[in-house]
């Protein structure tokens, strides 16, 4: 069995949750935003649910199969929000099984003040993960890259 620090597999991991975030109606097609806008018929909510950003997460073989197996599942219903795979797989599919937990892989109280206060602010989860991931030190998309 594969299992996180404590004993639990039932966690999707990463650098820094994302909450409360605003999805982005705005249709700029050709920069580099656009890959995140989605219109309000694909997706009425008013903030994405709860999500680990793409550049990196980690998880168990129990949990990917059950991801997996609820994206073959709700395939036509999620079509139009799974353009943002990170959404789609930690967000839009881990929230249908209930049994699955986002959790950092940052510990100690810096982990913990993030996870359980500061993550429900979108910009200081945009701010650190994108300036302050132990992880992955280049990110970027496609052609553009936001830090090397």
């Amino acid at each position: 069995d594969v299992k996180f620090p404590g004993g639990k597999d039932n966690l999707v991991a990463c650098n820094g949750i994302m909450r409360n975030m605003r999805p982005w109606r705005h249709n700029h097609t050709h920069t580099v935003m656009g890959k995140w806008s989605i219109n309000k018929s694909a997706m009425s909510r008013r903030v994405h649910p709860d999500f680990c950003p793409g550049w990196l997460y980690v998880t168990t073989p129990r949990v990917g199969l059950g991801l997996a197996f609820v994206g073959r599942d709700t395939a036509e219903e999620l079509r139009d929000v799974s353009i943002m795979d990170d959404i789609y797989v930690t967000g839009s599919l881990r929230e249908r099984l209930h049994w699955v937990e986002l959790e950092q892989l940052q510990p100690g109280i810096g982990g913990n003040l993030f996870k359980n206060f500061f993550s429900n602010c979108p910009f200081l989860g945009i701010y650190k993960n994108t300036f302050h991931n132990e992880y992955v030190m280049k990110k970027g998309s496609g052609q553009v890259n936001y830090i090397n």
